[in-house]
């Protein structure tokens, strides 16, 4: 039995908000049960602690006990809450857990204890931050995040359990959930490497593996005049930026993989990113390799709208008239979203992260709306003008039913006076071997000092794509001083 432990945490007379998910967590539990699922919750809150009723006891729950914790907000975040944010934050970072998920009840006037919460909560992806309008709102959207949560964390202990047995880590699927949805994407991964080797290659034979963005990809394809489709030792896969970084911390914990990975990304990524289908152990005790990046370049952020009277009125008839949007433009347009029918990238876009930073840093919340991708056929709603959250390399192609006519707007800021085009940084990373790896020449298990090795197929492909690799040495190897941390060769 796979017993889950939940910390709900906030100001103590948020006591119907509490009460919420209690009963979430019993009709999990009910659920879990009826399809004889080794699955159990265990919610715990401060009025739970009867015999330690003390702030001590609640920290230990949250570094040392809980699988996930979840902060409820209304207003202002109280000392006692903020610091327990803060510890939950700091033993994530450390040891990969708790997971965090911030319920703030939504606001009609930005004060300044909302602002300041706003700012503590930029530490996470937005993903984890929900605002909600009353009780029965928090009900409907506390469900599907508690059961997603739930799931990515059985499915990581089902992983690790029939590891330790021997076993592949990627054996067992919950249901399509974000945690899910990786391993499915890892496996279609798999599965399109066979394909392709079993077409163009020998079975013995290392190929490169390009995963990631479409922004990124189409910004390698159209700017830099590479055909990812060219090479006969390629194959790319198209993923969100997100959800294709897990796919590299294979590459990195495995000393048996065969093949070559990059990945594309519409963002600077986190390290702990690559590493979310891994046992955190295996990253502290087996590990000897890291996480090598470059910089790619900018894709410039832009909002695709409808020639309609009420977008002119919130952007600006000047703006508009110059192919432009302001940041304070486009915070007006979804804080009455309402009027308008908003569309972004997927929740796990480079693209969408980076709208959501920006507009975070202006004290808004980006809420969840349709996803749209750029091949779909764009179908306008009459009375409620089109709103696309785009860039430059990812942008929709195709328009049809629409009664007005489609424009871009460039999307820029006002920073200490100066007007500032607004832009996503594209990255690619790879994997330096360690010495234990099947890619590293058997004379480097000797060698003492810090170093990991580049295979050259993975130079190669660098150069190819304008990176300098100066800094690593004739033998293709490279010097650095934290594995923890990504090494970047062009920052």
């Amino acid at each position: 039995m796979k017993n889950i432990n939940i910390f709900i945490a906030g100001a103590k007379d948020l006591i119907e908000a509490r009460r919420v998910f209690k009963v979430l967590a019993n009709n999990l539990n009910a659920e879990y049960d009826s399809k004889q699922l080794d699955i159990s919750l265990t919610m715990r809150s401060f009025e739970d602690f009867v015999e330690n009723n003390n702030q001590t006891s609640y920290d230990d729950y949250i570094a040392k006990e809980s699988d996930i914790v979840i902060f409820i907000i209304e207003g202002r975040i109280g000392a006692k809450t903020e610091a327990e944010f803060k510890l939950a934050s700091n033993s994530l970072s450390k040891h990969g857990r708790p997971k965090i998920f911030v319920f703030m009840k939504q606001y009609d006037e930005l004060t300044p204890d909302i602002a300041y919460v706003n700012g503590l909560m930029s530490t996470l992806l937005s993903d984890y931050y929900y605002t909600y309008r009353n009780y029965d709102h928090l009900e409907s959207i506390a469900k599907d995040v508690l059961r997603e949560a739930v799931d990515s964390i059985a499915q990581k202990s089902v992983a690790n359990t029939e590891k330790r047995a021997g076993r592949s880590r990627l054996m067992s699927w919950l249901k399509l959930q974000r945690y899910a949805i990786v391993v499915l994407l890892l496996a279609i991964v798999t599965l399109g490497v066979f394909m392709f080797v079993g077409r163009h290659r020998l079975p013995n034979e290392p190929i490169t593996i390009v995963v990631g963005g479409g922004s990124v990809a189409n910004y390698v394809e159209d700017s830099l005049k590479i055909d990812l489709r060219g090479y006969d030792d390629l194959i790319y896969f198209h993923m969100p930026s997100m959800a294709s970084l897990s796919t590299l911390g294979e590459e990195i914990t495995d000393p048996n993989y065969r093949n070559y990975t990059f990945v594309f990304a519409a963002e600077r990524a986190d390290t702990m990113a690559f590493f979310s289908s891994v046992n955190i152990d295996d990253i502290k005790t087996d590990v000897d390799g890291c996480v090598l990046g470059a910089y790619l370049g900018d894709d410039p952020l832009c909002a695709i709208v409808e020639n309609d009277p009420l977008i002119r009125e919130y952007v600006g008839a000047e703006d508009f008239e110059r192919g432009r949007i302001s940041l304070d433009a486009l915070k007006r347009i979804l804080e009455d979203c309402s009027r308008f029918d908003i569309h972004t990238t997927s929740t796990t876009s480079g693209t969408r992260k980076r709208y959501a930073d920006l507009l975070l840093s202006k004290g808004h919340v980006l809420g969840n709306y349709k996803p749209f991708n750029e091949t779909e056929t764009i179908v306008t709603t009459p009375g409620y003008p089109s709103v696309r959250l785009a860039s430059r390399f990812y942008t929709s192609k195709n328009a049809k039913g629409a009664t007005k006519l489609l424009k871009t707007l460039s999307l820029y800021d006002v920073v200490d006076g100066q007007e500032q085009l607004l832009v996503k940084r594209m990255y690619v990373y790879f994997a330096g071997c360690g010495k234990m790896h099947k890619h590293s020449p058997d004379s480097m298990k000797q060698i003492e000092t810090t170093l990991v090795y580049v295979p050259q197929p993975i130079i190669d492909f660098l150069h190819d794509l304008g990176i300098s690799t100066e800094q690593i040495d004739d033998d293709n190897y490279l010097h650095f001083e934290v594995a923890e941390k990504i090494f970047y060769l062009n920052e």
